[in-house]
């Protein structure tokens, strides 16, 4: 997940910060889609819009299981932006 994440992320210029931890929400779905998409903090528009699009891409995920059934499950993540 991660190095799809440094893979496919488009970083925002003119930031005016060294580097930014992002952290996002969604839930793996039972056919391992994902769904609610949510930025826990805000970092700005465009790279909020950013960490989403990436998200967006995302192959489908294995869902989750307990006692043998699938079941959703909501995931948290970091993006880090860093710049140099």
């Amino acid at each position: 997940m991660m190095i799809f994440i440094s893979r496919n992320l488009i970083y925002p210029r003119y930031i005016d910060c060294s580097s930014f931890t992002l952290y996002m929400t969604f839930v793996v779905e039972t056919d391992g889609t994902l769904s609610n998409k949510k930025i826990l903090n805000s970092f700005n528009g465009m790279g909020n819009q950013e960490a989403l699009n990436v998200v967006e891409k995302m192959p489908s995920w294995k869902p989750g299981s307990c006692n043998g059934t699938t079941v959703p499950v909501q995931f948290n993540i970091p993006i880090r932006f860093r710049f140099e």
